[in-house]
């Protein structure tokens, strides 16, 4: 019972002492206050993470809008977030590829012409997993791909730790491509649209699918040498899946959305909007049912809700621009300060859900204005570095539930490719990123 309350006692001291702290104005001592239940309550997930977001929400509508003498209306757009629609699009593509096994046949389709040899394979595998988890959730396409990959760990067990571990970290950096890979990306996007800085589908694509590219290569290149296998070739035979009428249909919607979000600069329809066509699509042809309505992951949408309902507080009390006075961080250089969020993010995402430590951070970026849109893409990107624990993000914990690595095999390959792809996303932020 301590446990469980121990953490809302922990939060009420923190807030009290939050509005003791003099160097702050009253409205920015409150959205500290807010800012620290959340942290603490994310961290030690004594509640659903979703719930933290409606106190979230419930704290900033009713105590800091009186405070501040202002409607409560920003609080709940930000809350509501256009963003959430493309989020919601890309839960309704998972779910249809899922049910019809369109899923499976990219997965197939691409280990087929792989060959037999270890480090294709090991490769095949990573690529398709970070492909799948640009268009849909990465606990799902690690699931699905450590189950299409169970065969080979069968045959190559001296093998199995370097597909086990490289499942998961690529669908951890095929996350970072695409604005609906991972919950980050959009909280990063939306702060930036708050703030004047839209990005287009194409554009966040065109910044990180590089960085992705580079980042499999690396991650499979470690793999390899950790563990690499005595045998040449893989006794292993990948099964072809023919979809009926229905998968054919679903795979057409992919592809046609998919285009459309790359084109919204040609034809002019947000991408918001256009995330709405497979909801009415699949929901409106009965393809899928209620149930499957009621199985989308309206969970990471609330978080990523609360997360976005605290940058608004966070900027309309001007507290991140305190904060960074105060840190002195307008002193130090662009990199310095590039390389301090990068850092604190990993660290953060590793121990607690990168979508909240995302949520805490992003809003503090924005006050380094002079490093906007840069930051806080760069902070997204390094809120899916964290590959070093099993608690790290759910990907780890499903790979590490299979029972073929110990939690030594992924500290030590996780650390090493988080900081070669932190180096990356680094270098890339300070050099060609400033073509756009």
């Amino acid at each position: 019972m301590w446990r469980k309350i121990l953490p809302f006692v922990v939060a009420l001291v923190v807030f009290i002492l939050t509005l003791q702290m003099t160097v702050f104005d009253l409205p920015q001592r409150i959205a500290l206050g807010i800012l620290g239940i959340a942290v603490i309550l994310w961290v030690t997930e004594v509640i659903p993470l979703y719930v933290t977001s409606f106190i979230i929400l419930l704290l900033t509508t009713t105590v800091l809008a009186r405070t501040l003498q202002m409607e409560f209306k920003p609080f709940l757009h930000a809350f509501f977030s256009p963003i959430l629609l493309l989020f919601l699009g890309g839960f309704v593509l998972a779910r249809a590829m899922h049910v019809y096994e369109v899923e499976e046949l990219i997965a197939n389709t691409i280990l087929r012409h792989v060959g037999k040899r270890p480090y294709p394979v090991l490769l095949g595998f990573m690529v398709t997993t970070a492909f799948l988890s640009m268009w849909m959730s990465n606990t799902a396409s690690t699931a699905l791909m450590l189950a299409v990959a169970l065969p080979v760990i069968k045959h190559a067990k001296e093998f199995s730790k370097s597909i086990v571990l490289g499942i998961p970290f690529a669908a951890s950096i095929g996350g970072m491509c695409t604005p609906i890979g991972t919950p980050p990306n959009a909280i990063a996007i939306a702060a930036l649209r708050e703030a004047g800085y839209p990005m287009p589908f194409i554009e966040w694509m065109a910044r990180n699918l590089p960085i992705g590219l580079l980042g499999i290569f690396v991650a499979s290149v470690v793999l390899y040498m950790f563990y690499r296998p005595t045998i040449t070739e893989i006794p292993v035979t990948i099964k072809r899946i023919n979809i009926e009428r229905n998968g054919k249909f679903t795979l057409a919607v992919l592809i046609l959305t998919i285009v459309l979000w790359l084109t919204t600069r040609l034809h002019g329809v947000s991408s918001h909007i256009v995330a709405l066509i497979p909801v009415v699509l699949f929901f409106g042809t009965g393809l899928l049912k209620r149930d499957d309505f009621r199985n989308l992951e309206w969970d990471i949408l609330m978080l990523m809700g609360g997360g976005l309902a605290l940058g608004e507080a966070i900027r309309v009390t001007g507290l991140g621009t305190r904060i960074v006075e105060l840190l002195g961080i307008g002193n130090f250089s662009p990199f310095m300060v590039l390389i301090m969020f990068l850092v604190i993010t990993t660290v953060l995402s590793n121990f607690m859900s990168n979508t909240s430590a995302t949520a805490v951070i992003i809003p503090l970026a924005m006050a380094c204005t002079g490093l906007l849109p840069t930051l806080p893409i760069a902070i997204a990107l390094a809120a899916s570095t964290a590959m070093s624990l099993p608690i790290s993000t759910p990907p780890n914990a499903i790979a590490y539930g299979s029972g073929y690595i110990k939690i030594k095999d992924m500290a030590v390959a996780g650390t090493l490719i988080g900081v070669f792809i932190l180096i990356i996303i680094g270098i890339s932020a300070m050099s060609w990123w400033r073509l756009f």
